[in-house]
């Protein structure tokens, strides 16, 4: 259950960058400059390492989902 989670897209990040205070901005904003259709493999587990980065410990990357907007 700690691997499920909502799309990773731009909304997604964009949301991070803004709630977030630390150096992992700068990982959050390269990565909202590709669309996350577009992710290789390792664009993808980057983005979920920077998200395991900013979850709290234990939690599972669903937590994010706070976070995310979907379409509106």
């Amino acid at each position: 259950m700690k691997a499920i989670h909502p799309p990773i897209d731009r909304v997604l990040l964009e949301a991070l960058y803004k709630h977030t205070e630390s150096q992992i901005k700068e990982t959050l904003k390269s990565l909202r400059k590709t669309s996350w259709s577009k992710f290789d493999e390792s664009e993808y587990e980057l983005a979920i390492d920077t998200i395991r980065d900013i979850i709290p410990r234990g939690k599972g990357l669903w937590v994010i989902e706070a976070y995310w907007q979907g379409y509106q």
